[in-house]
């Protein structure tokens, strides 16, 4: 892909809480990365939207009998009725076999009608095989690929995947491929029955979004919002790569997906300002020696497929003496952008752990980055509602939690790292006042 300088950039900046670390090593210090994408171009006239290429893949196992089926189908037909003349429309539906519906019928005034048809024709059948239902609609969406063309999957389920294949890690890996060829998956869950871990491997490893139904009336709602999304967006593919020094450690804790140091950020909307954490660890060094730490960005805009020209941005830490160390400020900005995704990390890895049954090990996690945590967050704002919000979190943790009460602070804490939007029209209680 060309570059297009005449396009606005997105911004893109690193900045850190501390810059300084001890000489003796064992030093633990917090980076932000920051990218805000640009606004939406103007042209002049009404803007124009890539064709759509979507495939909407529909959960019809046993359990979606009744209610979530129904609205599911529903659901899909309103979509049909929003798709532009010139999109194309696959439908797959899945259970324990798979069944292609339609197979990228080009939406046209006379297509919609037969489409609806056959989509609402959907009975519920047996087991839950969401991986074979997925890779079908991908396929469907790979065989109608065409230059500018915007390639999106969409998974509608309410189970735990019990057919072919169900490790999350390996969803992933199939996902994040998939995205790399320019196809980018989306799920909604319905209810309270289905699997975070696997269609959250789906969703966060494909590029797209992970969306919450708890009622069957909400699907239409949370499908057009991320439509809306995926047709709004002004970047794409967004990933950007660090390059560390020998001696340092870097750990993720927005947990964007990752390999070998490079991050996937995914797609932007105008004007969306998103920000990754990293906590860094550094081995001793002489003082006065510097350690540069490098951040690369790249990705393509959406409505061009221009790629993206952003110079490299740089930060250095620098070994010191102990006193030295002890008596440099530290960036309070910075260090409440750590503190918030930190926090949520912290939630949403235990109630993983008590959805496991392992509540002594949730209880000991808790504990654990709690005394860390207490001390970092020391002079902050919002420091003692935090904690407070903590302490509360651990008595609960410790004893089963109602699965509706898991999936709002996964969820929940998840919008709130990748600063997603809650579709749902209903709103809910934030995730931190769950319990």
């Amino acid at each position: 892909m060309q570059p297009l300088p005449d396009r606005i950039q997105p911004s893109f900046t690193l900045k850190q809480d501390r810059k300084l670390i001890w000489h003796q090593g064992d030093s633990v210090r917090h980076m932000v990365v920051e990218v805000q994408a640009p606004p939406a171009p103007v042209t002049g006239r009404e803007k124009e939207r890539l064709p759509l290429n979507l495939a909407i893949v529909v959960d019809r196992s046993g359990s979606m009998t009744g209610p979530p089926l129904e609205n599911a189908k529903t659901a899909t037909c309103q979509v049909v009725d929003q798709l532009a003349e010139g999109d194309t429309l696959s439908v797959v539906a899945f259970d324990d076999e798979v069944l292609v519906v339609v197979d990228g019928g080009e939406i046209s005034s006379t297509s919609r009608e037969s489409i609806k048809s056959r989509i609402m024709g959907l009975e519920s059948g047996g087991c839950t095989d969401l991986a074979a239902g997925w890779l079908q609609g991908a396929e469907c969406v790979a065989q109608h690929i065409r230059p500018q063309s915007r390639n999106q999957v969409m998974v509608l389920s309410d189970g735990h995947a019990n057919n072919g294949i169900i490790d999350p890690s390996i969803l992933a890996e199939q996902a994040s491929g998939l995205q790399n060829r320019g196809i980018i998956t989306s799920c909604v869950g319905i209810g309270d029955a289905y699997s975070v871990d696997q269609i959250q491997a789906l969703a966060r490893h494909g590029g797209g979004r992970l969306h919450d139904a708890e009622h069957p009336h909400e699907i239409a709602e949370v499908m057009m919002g991320d439509l809306g999304e995926a047709m709004e967006s002004v970047l794409d593919h967004v990933v950007f790569e660090l390059d560390l020094p020998a001696g340092v450690r870097a750990e993720c804790l927005s947990d964007y997906p990752s390999e070998n140091n490079t991050f996937t950020m995914g797609s932007f909307l105008a004007n969306a300002k998103r920000q990754a954490i990293f906590r860094l660890r550094f081995n001793a060094g002489e003082p006065g020696h510097e350690l540069p730490v490098r951040a690369s960005l790249s990705g393509v805009f959406a409505d061009s497929g221009g790629s993206i020209r952003v110079s490299p941005q740089d930060v250095s830490y620098t070994h010191a003496l102990g006193r030295d160390n002890n008596a440099q400020t530290r960036n309070d900005q910075v260090a409440e952008a750590v503190a918030t995704v930190w926090h949520a990390q912290i939630v949403q890895r235990a109630t993983s752990m008590n959805r496991d049954v392992d509540y002594r090990g949730a209880s000991r996690y808790v504990k654990k980055e709690l005394r860390y945590f207490k001390k970092y967050v020391v002079g902050l704002p919002k420091a003692e509602e935090w904690l407070d919000n903590l302490s509360r979190f651990l008595e609960v943790v410790v004893d089963h939690m109602p699965e509706r009460m898991r999936k709002e602070i996964h969820i929940g804490a998840s919008k709130a790292m990748y600063a997603e939007a809650d579709y749902r029209e209903a709103k809910r209680a934030a995730w931190s006042d769950q319990y």
